[in-house]
């Protein structure tokens, strides 16, 4: 597996760092974007990367602006929005994406947060499937147990606060990943306090959202002792996914010989061969789903899920 640290241009030309990672023969089957979650810095994901690039894809990592690599020198002051992730980022590396590897299939892996802003991407036709991992919507309320109070005050009264205090908001005092920049973590929190979650911005703040236009397959896998993830709140973040054509691989840690997985656990070395099988054996197939298509150009990749 060779690794390569590079820089590459969102679509408003704001410069994000990342990582690749390709097999060592060359021989590479498909070319993955790989979406983290909100406050998660890329080296998090760098062994299930990995192991996609020892299974012969190519695999770009990178940091949204304002996180990991991709952080300024100063967080306060920092022009950046939740939705320049999906509008601006994601967009700029899928472009990438296609020109590196023009020939091959290309596919989105994401966790959480990057499943969701997929969405707002408006290059997302030029992906031919997306694995997700934990992407559900974030309202507050239909998170389980106490967690969902949790998450309530974060978002009512610690992030506003902590705004109007530092100009961004510290995450990592509160071990919840990455500082975030003002913009980011006030529009994070906007969305999670509202039941009807993104949606209700539609025309106003989020001008241009896709999430009807998309038609690509898109798998989800979800635990049962996932807090954030759940039973309800996946399937309500397909729900926007309405023109694809979606299916849900929900799991019980006890199925796999597992205490816990929960929000983050799948990308545990620990979890390696239970789970990781998961986004190879459905990428596999799509692969061979393309390739069937290609001799019957009349069908839909839709109608191969």
């Amino acid at each position: 597996m060779k690794k390569t640290s590079l820089k590459i241009a969102a679509a408003d030309n704001m410069l994000l760092d990342a990582l690749l990672f390709e097999p060592d023969d060359g021989q590479i089957k498909a070319a993955i974007m790989f979406n983290s979650g909100t406050a998660v810095p890329k080296e998090f994901y760098q062994n299930f990367v990995a192991h996609l690039a020892n299974h012969g894809y190519a695999v770009v990592l990178y940091d949204y602006r304002g996180v990991g690599g991709s952080r300024p020198k100063f967080l306060r002051g920092f022009k950046a929005n939740l939705r320049d992730w999906g509008e601006q980022d994601m967009v700029g590396v899928m472009d990438w994406l296609c020109q590196c590897y023009p020939a091959i299939p290309r596919f989105i892996i994401a966790h959480s947060m990057g499943g969701q802003l997929v969405g707002l991407m408006s290059n997302h036709s030029k992906a031919d499937g997306a694995f997700m991992v934990a992407t559900s919507i974030g309202y507050w309320r239909w998170m389980t147990g106490m967690y969902r109070y949790f998450c309530g005050f974060i978002w009512f009264a610690y992030v506003p606060v902590m705004y109007r205090l530092f100009g961004y908001v510290p995450i990592k005092i509160i071990r919840q990943g990455e500082d975030l920049p003002g913009g980011v973590a006030l529009e994070w929190a906007a969305w999670c306090c509202r039941k009807n979650y993104i949606s209700d911005f539609f025309g106003n703040t989020i001008i241009n959202a896709s999430f009807d236009k998309v038609r690509m397959p898109i798998r989800v896998i979800g635990f049962s002792d996932d807090r954030i993830a759940n039973e309800l709140t996946i399937p309500a973040m397909m729900a926007y996914y309405k023109n694809a054509k979606t299916g849900v691989i929900f799991l019980h840690p006890a199925d796999i010989k597992r205490q816990k997985v929960g929000h983050f656990g799948f990308f545990s070395t620990r979890n390696k061969d239970p789970l990781w099988c998961y986004p190879l054996d459905w990428l596999d197939k799509r692969i061979q789903d393309l390739r069937n298509l290609q001799s019957k150009p009349n069908e839909s990749i839709r109608d191969t899920l």
